[in-house]
């Protein structure tokens, strides 16, 4: 299945003949009528991309787009806004409500499908790069976690290992027990050097 796409206009013609394109390219098209319908697609489904028509009844596609910019799960989610070929007003007031990218009516579908990929390709990119630098903000714990947890397991480690050396006529039982607990310092000592490695690795 291909990245899922969500087109929100008014004018069915135009809502089916891009759903229709974008199809064909393998995207998961769903189409909306209206932006209270939009609206409720995106919060029934994880939408990868929006197509969004300005001028609609009800809310238009400023609102909804505002709508969207104001709530946090969508804060990533590209939007290109579609607007009038004259309307050099809409596509500045879209950048300054977070659209990312526009196109005009009528439009060529080589432009959509161009505009489209562009920006599902920027969303691949950036989900890249938050997954790189979550990645590295989860070895850096690992190897702080094992740098805190290191220099007092090393003093139990001696105290086991004294304990083990020092004892006069020894009860075997206890004697293993003693044993047995600075074997599993040691273990955890090496489990714990190797955490401190896994800064270093690139995963």
């Amino acid at each position: 299945m291909g990245e899922r796409i969500l087109v929100v206009d008014d004018e069915m013609d135009t809502r089916e003949m891009m759903s229709m394109f974008l199809m064909r390219q393998g995207y998961d098209v769903q189409g909306a009528p209206n932006g209270e319908r939009g609206w409720a697609e995106l919060n029934k489904d994880p939408y990868d991309l929006v197509v969004l028509d300005v001028m609609m009844p009800g809310i238009s596609g400023f609102d909804l787009l505002k709508k969207i910019r104001q709530t946090a799960a969508f804060k990533n989610l590209p939007i290109i806004m579609v607007t009038a070929l004259d309307k050099t007003t809409d596509v500045v007031k879209a950048f300054e409500l977070g659209a990312s990218d526009y196109i005009t009516k009528p439009f060529v579908n080589a432009e959509l499908i161009a505009r489209v990929s562009a920006a599902l390709r920027h969303r691949r990119l950036e989900k890249e790069h938050r997954r790189s630098l979550e990645l590295e903000e989860f070895k850096k714990a690992l190897s702080r976690i094992a740098r805190e947890m290191n220099q007092p397991l090393i003093q139990f480690t001696r105290c086991s290992k004294q304990i083990f050396k020092t004892v006069d006529e020894p009860n075997p039982d206890w004697m293993a027990i003693r044993k047995s607990m600075y074997d599993q310092c040691i273990r955890i000592q090496l489990i714990l050097k190797q955490l401190e490695k896994i800064k270093s690795l690139d995963v």
